[in-house]
């Protein structure tokens, strides 16, 4: 998965932002604005484009995340074993809550078991914060080679968690170290 590691940041973009938006515009003609989408539509393309999307971001999330932590110095390198639980965990969800939306449930007769979901996705939302935190803490720890505190990388937080803007930013960031370090 090395591969995100060295891709430019236009190249990152397409591949989160641009296709998975093509995907939907292509899987969904039937929709028409205003209009409730057809349950049936959204059974059949939902879970196509979730597993898609899912692929794609936590493939750059884990690439990221595993790949500068080991351009850290071993001194003060995170563990990062907690991360790729999180990892784990988060796509583990997504494909389960995805499998389930297209073949389990029947969304048109809510049975009230829906809300048993509520703790899996809360961990889920957690687990996902918990990528961004660790992928901006090792960014900038690699940069600077020392420890830090969320001050030093709340900028690059927000910028990994608002990606189709923080694409342009972080990446080329990412491409630098993995350049110097290689």
């Amino acid at each position: 998965m090395t591969i995100f590691l060295k891709l430019k940041s236009w190249q990152v973009f397409c591949i989160l932002v641009l296709m998975p938006a093509t995907l939907q515009i292509i899987l969904m003609p039937k929709v028409e604005p205003g209009m409730p989408i057809p349950l049936n539509v959204f059974q059949t393309t939902f879970p196509i484009l979730m597993i898609v999307f899912i692929t794609c971001f936590m493939s750059w999330f884990w690439s990221i995340g595993t790949g500068i932590n080991k351009l850290i110095n071993v001194d003060i390198r995170p563990k990062v074993s907690k991360f790729e639980l999180s990892i784990y965990y988060s796509v583990s969800y997504m494909f389960v809550v995805t499998l389930l939306i297209a073949f389990v449930l029947d969304l048109s007769q809510p049975t009230g078991y829906e809300s048993l979901i509520i703790p899996f996705h809360l961990l889920a939302m957690f687990s996902v914060f918990y990528c961004v935190y660790f992928i901006a803490k090792n960014l900038a720890m690699a940069e600077k080679n020392e420890r830090l505190t969320f001050t030093d990388f709340a900028g690059t937080f927000f910028l990994i968690w608002f990606y189709p803007v923080g694409i342009w930013f972080v990446q080329p960031r990412v491409n630098k170290l993995v350049k110097h370090n290689s």
